[in-house]
């Protein structure tokens, strides 16, 4: 692996680094997520891919932090869209649906989803452990 160091302080170079979070299936999610929610103000079709992505982000395992980076840029992008541009206020009203009921209420389903699967996997051991129930 090649290494940079800059300031005495050895770190992977650039290109190793952005190469790795481009293949991370979740950034990737989030992005699809991100670029359907903003093509559903054309079309309202784009709201059920922009529903699937945003489940399957929120499924995933690990950090928020890009996706809840994402909901903001959106939202900042559509602040100063319709600032700079007041006549599209009719598609904000779209747009502010999809965001919530194609994009948020789905993440957090499968936040939900992915939370009890971890949960069900810690319990196990201690369910077998104690010989009590049965733990699907």
């Amino acid at each position: 692996m090649e290494s940079t160091t800059i300031n005495s302080v050895t770190a992977p170079a650039i290109g190793t680094v952005v190469t790795r979070w481009t293949r991370d299936p979740g950034t990737l999610l989030t992005a699809a997520t991100a670029l359907t929610a903003g093509l559903s103000t054309t079309n309202l079709w784009w709201s059920i891919p922009t529903a699937v992505t945003a489940f399957l982000a929120g499924r995933r395992p690990g950090r928020t932090a890009p996706t809840v980076l994402a909901l903001v840029a959106i939202l900042a992008a559509s602040v100063t869209a319709l600032s700079v541009v007041p006549t599209w206020l009719p598609l904000a009203g779209r747009f502010v649906t999809v965001v919530v009921a194609a994009t948020m209420l789905p993440w957090f389903a499968g936040r939900f989803w992915c939370q009890y699967r971890q949960l069900v996997r810690a319990a196990a051991p201690a369910a077998r452990a104690s010989g009590s129930g049965e733990v699907r």
